[in-house]
């Protein structure tokens, strides 16, 4: 009977080249991931100046974001909705563009509720109706999403478990024509034109600025490309839901559009928008393509940020890591690229028994990628 043998092949851990973690290792974003922000220096500072400037004034600001696929915008959405968190009074939202025109809607509208959570809305109706006289209350409301919404916004705030039970349900529709009657309510939310009038109404809950209360609302609105998949109606119909809101919520607010477009390409923007939501831009950030310095300097900053002893040399020092940079082509300089290719030199390290990089190393690590890609 013959032996099985078992070669097993020494590899070194991440804390033995002096890492805690791969900080390259998210390629795609998420909202659970560790933050922290690497390069990017001028659109850090921007989008941070929004914030600054909603938190310290009540004025309104839309911002378009904008750049290449894997440039950092996602990214930038989930940092700052982090950053931010802790702050009782702003409320952040993050959206995605909804694939199909048809629901986008209705599936913003529900993301945005989801987002939020019926108890946390349920909860701040019910401090504005002790805190602000309930007929003044009722008329701001009014303004914003009409009389009848109003009542409904109103019924969020009840201290009847059975009626918010039911206006948990009002919120998607559904609701029978004899609970809607009992709820003293005359219509339920079902045209493009009723979701913009209700949203406007409950968001304003969360802009409220009075009685010596200052409530700040922050949206993010993802991935705003695909509305050029959408048919004309349709991204014309969410540019008008997109602008109803914006008019309509009176201050307190800042909105994020983020888009995936490549240079020049503004004005593919600008038509999906619309020229009317597209002339309340107040700022465009624009996630600049990367050149070879900037993908370096974006490299080195992630590479300390992992380091366990931080006076130890990295596991590529910059010359070792300016050459592995200056092997990508300019077109591939984005985040999400550095990152792979990253992962994929610590990943030899790994697998080869090193702990840093030298010539040698570099130069068998380019000959593997290349035949890789062959």
């Amino acid at each position: 009977m013959k032996k099985l043998v078992v070669y097993l092949v020494k590899m070194k851990t991440l804390s033995e080249i002096n890492l805690n973690k791969n900080p390259f290792s998210e390629t795609t974003p998420s909202r659970e991931q560790n933050f922290f922000w690497a390069g990017m220096k001028t659109v850090k500072d921007r989008i941070a100046d929004c914030y600054q400037d909603a938190i310290d004034n009540n004025g309104k600001q839309l911002i378009l974001n904008w750049g290449p696929y894997g440039g950092g915008k996602t990214f930038s959405s989930f940092y700052f909705l982090a950053e931010h968190s802790t702050d009782p009074n702003l409320t952040q939202i993050y959206v995605r563009s909804p694939k199909d025109g048809s629901k986008a809607t209705r599936e913003i509208f529900n993301t945005i509720i989801d987002e939020l959570t019926f108890d946390r809305i349920s909860e701040q109706v019910r401090e504005l109706l002790n805190t602000v006289e309930n007929a003044d209350f009722l008329k701001y409301l009014s303004g914003r999403a009409g009389v009848e919404f109003a009542k409904a916004i109103v019924l969020i705030g009840s201290d009847d478990n059975n009626i918010t039970a039911l206006m948990n349900r009002f919120l998607y529709s559904s609701v029978t024509a004899t609970e809607l009657k009992t709820l003293g309510l005359a219509k339920q939310i079902k045209t493009d034109g009723d979701l913009a009038k209700f949203l406007t109404g409950l968001l304003s809950c969360f802009s409220y600025d009075g009685n010596e209360q200052s409530f700040k609302l922050c949206m993010w609105f993802d991935e705003m490309e695909d509305l050029i998949y959408y048919s004309t109606k349709h991204y014309q119909a969410l540019s008008q839901f997109l602008r109803d809101l914006y008019d309509n919520i009176p201050n307190n607010l800042l909105i994020f559009l983020n888009f995936t477009l490549a240079e020049g390409e503004d004005t593919t923007i600008e038509l999906i928008l619309g020229t009317a939501l597209w002339s309340r831009i107040i700022k465009k950030i624009r996630f600049k393509d990367f050149d070879h310095s900037d993908a370096l300097e974006y490299s080195f900053d992630l590479l300390n940020e992992g380091k366990i002893d931080k006076r130890s040399p990295n596991p590529m020092d910059k010359a070792h890591l300016k050459k592995l940079i200056d092997m990508l082509p300019l077109g591939s300089l984005t985040p999400r690229e550095i990152n792979k290719k990253m992962t994929a030199i610590i990943k030899f390290l790994r697998t080869k028994d090193l702990v840093l990089t030298d010539d040698q190393v570099i130069n068998d690590f380019i000959t593997q990628q290349e035949q890789e890609e062959s």
